[in-house]
């Protein structure tokens, strides 16, 4: 089956670098569509994954055309990594609320020594 779709996302590679998302915001086609057709289109070498792009929702893979090496994927973020970028926005109020919900799960309820008796003691 022909796509009516190759021509038009080749021509626009040969421009620019771009993403499967904002390759089907321009050809006007899915997003599914376009990573099936860039998927073929690597395969028969046309176009190669020239880079990647850190996204709010992920890591997506930049295409161009031409022949070329797929460059690799670069390596998740840690835990402390995402932490640290997530603290750095947040503002004066949201960071002593934080710090507030920390304090709170320090602390150790007392227990009524009768009731500690039969129940035991907090863990």
């Amino acid at each position: 089956m022909k796509s009516v779709y190759k021509g038009r996302i080749l021509d626009i590679l040969q421009r620019k670098d771009m993403s499967t998302a904002e390759l089907c915001v321009l050809v006007h086609c899915t997003q599914r569509a376009a990573q099936q057709l860039l998927a073929r289109l690597r395969r028969q070498g046309l176009v190669y994954r020239s880079g990647w792009r850190r996204q709010p929702d992920g890591i997506a893979a930049v295409f161009s055309a031409g022949i070329g090496v797929d460059a690799p994927k670069p390596p998740r973020t840690t835990d402390k990594e995402r932490q640290q970028r997530s603290r750095a926005k947040e503002t004066q109020e949201e960071k002593e609320f934080r710090q507030a919900r920390e304090r709170a799960k320090k602390i150790k309820p007392r227990r009524d020594p009768m009731i500690a008796a039969f129940f035991g003691e907090y863990k």
